[in-house]
């Protein structure tokens, strides 16, 4: 309690030199040149892209907590060049997607903006799954949900299990204090973490210049702070296993310097799912797909060849 408190003097002390970077609101003329597509769901507009042949099988890519969809462009490039139709997209929040602020940002806001996507794009019948850190707990509850349309599961640096939370995140989930801490200091905290993703730290400024350009719209940080509050990032141990109780093929992919989920935890999600086969990327951070796609690429090719 003493070290809350402190921690709460210190942050509003330094409020005076703390600014709020979301200066300007997401709209149409944002979009015009944007690669991609956008569709109209029941939450707002989400902005998407689809590569590769039209015959191809599907895979839909779901990215993390807060890395819009280039993270998956070198895994996508080779998914397309192996012959594989690749959906990709920006959850509700990030990059040039709408950014509601009048609902939670919860495991259903999630599942629902990827389900009504599916069918927004023509994607019945059964789909890959692809999923990020977040984004994979998104897959493994829309798995969960709806294992009929699931063709496999592929895991990057998943949530969804017990990790070490900075002091900081339990005081953003307090009311009111959350709102003001996010509002004031968002923009240094999100900056200053970005390197926690790489193991290659020379990653960090092309990274950063391209993901910071989506923190200047409105809604960016109510989105992190609801997922925060509302996302069982740690918590998903039950939906694992019974994904795990299923025959839907998974394989999970690990980077073994991972310093946001640890690989520890890959045990974990073994145990809940024992029939998934593990690729650790060594020398490698939480994001294998966009730090080194070049180890990922052929084993996921190879994984997601063998259930067509």
């Amino acid at each position: 309690m003493k070290v809350a408190a402190i921690a709460t003097l210190l942050l509003l002390c330094a409020a005076p030199f703390a600014l709020d970077g979301e200066t300007e609101q997401l709209s149409d003329s944002h979009r015009e040149s944007a690669p991609g597509e956008f569709a109209k769901l029941s939450d707002g507009i989400v902005h998407y892209r689809i590569e590769g042949p039209e015959n191809g099988t599907r895979v839909a890519l779901v990215h993390g907590f807060s890395t819009p969809l280039f993270t998956w462009d070198e895994v996508s490039s080779g998914l397309t060049a192996a012959g594989f139709r690749v959906l990709r997209y920006d959850h509700f929040g990030r990059g040039l997607s709408d950014r509601p602020t009048d609902i939670d940002y919860d495991v259903d806001l999630y599942d629902r903006q990827l389900r009504e996507l599916l069918r927004a794009v023509g994607w019945g019948g059964k789909v890959h799954l692809a999923g990020l850190s977040m984004g994979g707990a998104v897959v493994i509850e829309y798995a969960a949900r709806h294992p009929e349309e699931v063709a496999s599961l592929t895991l990057f640096d998943p949530a969804g299990f017990p990790i070490d939370m900075p002091a900081t995140a339990g005081l953003i989930r307090v009311p009111l204090l959350g709102e003001y801490i996010i509002k004031t200091f968002g923009d240094r905290f999100i900056r200053q973490n970005l390197g926690s993703n790489f193991y290659d730290k020379s990653l960090v400024e092309e990274f950063s210049n391209r993901f910071v350009p989506q923190m200047r719209f409105k809604g960016f940080k109510y989105g992190q702070l609801s997922s925060l509050r509302h996302m069982p990032l740690t918590d998903m141990a039950e939906r694992y296993r019974e994904v795990g109780r299923g025959a839907i093929p998974v394989l999970l992919v690990w980077g073994r310097q991972d310093e946001v989920v640890p690989f520890a935890n890959a045990e974990l999600v073994r145990q809940a799912i024992p029939h998934l086969e593990l690729l650790v990327v060594e020398n490698c951070g939480h994001t294998p797909n966009y730090e080194k796609p070049e180890a990922v690429i052929p084993t996921l090719v190879r994984f997601l060849t063998a259930q067509q």
